[in-house]
């Protein structure tokens, strides 16, 4: 992990996520309505970072609810993150004007196990990397796998890694791939699907993955830090 983003991260937890509104989306205002900000459980992830807001009409309790995100960059990666579950957009590709809409972006969602702990899931493409709060990753490749059948990841010129889709990437080799991923620029996926005759083949943009990754790693800090485990 790059310096700068390390110690940005380091210090989130001692931000301050107060403050008013850089720019507020009402067009789902519903005049008349009370106006109610929705729990949160994240705090600011980078000091000094855009706050913005929209309003969402809670129509059984005839509220208006008030969701706030944060807006800034990572080492000059642009990502956008949900204050109320830690949901976020990383910027995918190099771009003039970065689109939290770009379908090449990496889309992270958080959410609890059975022992009401927060776990993570990064996705991009056919990509999935999946992190708990112990630390586990497991590591996937497309859906619906052919019986049998193995998937592929290639970062650059590394030579290829596979593994048999029914047990998944060991520890080592996901930890071998995040470590090329991290320094790389392209990701060459392939899987078979049970319902294709052919193996399906996708080259991903790296751009973004490490403070996508890096994110990751505080969002899971953050919402475990105040999670309420059940006992057995």
């Amino acid at each position: 992990m790059k310096p700068l983003i390390l110690a940005t991260l380091l210090g989130a937890g001692a931000a301050n996520a107060a403050g008013d509104c850089a720019r507020t989306d009402r067009e789902l205002y519903v005049n008349g309505w009370p106006e109610v900000r929705t729990h949160e459980r994240m705090g600011a992830v980078t000091p000094g970072a855009q706050i913005e807001c929209k309003f969402f009409p809670d129509q059984q309790q005839r509220e208006n609810l008030l969701a706030r995100y944060e807006r800034g960059d990572l080492d000059g990666v642009n990502y956008r993150l949900s204050y109320a579950d830690g949901g976020a957009l990383v910027q995918g590709r190099r771009a003039s004007r970065w689109d939290p809409a770009d379908a090449h972006n990496w889309r992270l969602n958080c959410s609890t196990d059975e022992q009401a702990t927060y776990h993570c899931v990064l996705r991009k493409g056919l990509l999935r990397l999946e992190q708990d709060a112990a630390g586990r990753r497991r590591l996937t490749v497309g859906d619906h796998h052919r019986p049998g059948s193995e998937v592929l990841l290639r970062v650059d010129s590394h030579m290829g890694i596979t593994a048999l889709a029914a047990s998944g990437f060991s520890p080592t080799q996901i930890e071998r791939l995040l470590g090329q991923m991290r320094a790389g620029t392209k990701l060459n996926v392939g899987y078979h699907r049970s319902d294709l005759q052919n193996a399906s083949e996708d080259t991903l943009s790296l751009y973004g993955f490490e403070p996508a990754l890096a994110l990751m790693q505080e969002v899971l800090r953050q919402l475990n830090a105040t999670a309420q485990p059940r006992g057995d």
